[in-house]
């Protein structure tokens, strides 16, 4: 789909158009959509631990096993995470002669790719985009309203420009959250960081 349909130059947009063909019960297609969407999407952003491990194996059920691009799907599903991965090919392949390295592999190589082609997301462009503004500016005191779970803050506290910076944030879980980002920051950041208050 394009982005525009008057100004064809700004390209295609993220979304598709998706046509499904067939007679067969709508659970057993919502099924495979639950499954396929994320393999397809790839920007699954939350945890993958067991309790995906078993939406999976619960939503593949009945046609997962057989499926051409069994491995694929679930490498791509479980975020390429190892353990998983194998638990669920295993899990899926009882009583078959299956190679769950191999797959383990593909797996990695897979997750090494994605890693590199990860597009740039739009919020670490802004971020990226004000930080760099800052920097252009001489500021030498920030103040971050609604700083979240303080992207910004932690990008600009590795500068040594920055002389004070502030965070305010009114959500306590995201307060937590950038005090633990901040606190991930390599020692020498931090030693002359003292500054940073939230």
């Amino acid at each position: 789909i394009p982005m525009d349909n008057v100004r064809g130059d700004w390209g295609d947009s993220p979304y598709v158009t998706l046509t499904i063909c067939g007679t067969m019960r709508l659970s057993d297609v919502l099924s495979h959509l639950y499954v396929l969407i994320p393999v397809l999407d790839a920007r699954k952003h939350y945890y993958v631990g067991d309790d995906e491990l078993e939406k999976l194996l619960s939503r593949g059920e009945g046609w997962l096993k057989d499926h051409p691009e069994r491995e694929l799907i679930v490498s791509r599903y479980l975020k390429g995470r190892s353990t998983l991965v194998r638990e669920a090919l295993s899990r899926l392949t009882q009583g078959e002669d299956a190679e769950p390295d191999a797959v383990l592999d593909t797996a990695k190589k897979d997750t090494a790719e994605e890693a590199i082609e990860r597009p740039l997301r739009l919020h670490d462009r802004r971020l990226d985009a004000v930080a760099d503004v800052l920097k252009r500016l001489g500021a030498a005191r920030v103040l971050d309203l609604g700083c979240g779970e303080g992207k910004l803050i932690g990008r600009l506290a590795k500068e040594t420009q920055f002389a004070e910076i502030v965070g305010v944030e009114v959500s306590s879980v995201a307060l937590s959250r950038a005090a633990d980002r901040l606190e991930r920051l390599p020692e020498r950041v931090r030693a002359h960081r003292q500054c940073v208050r939230i």
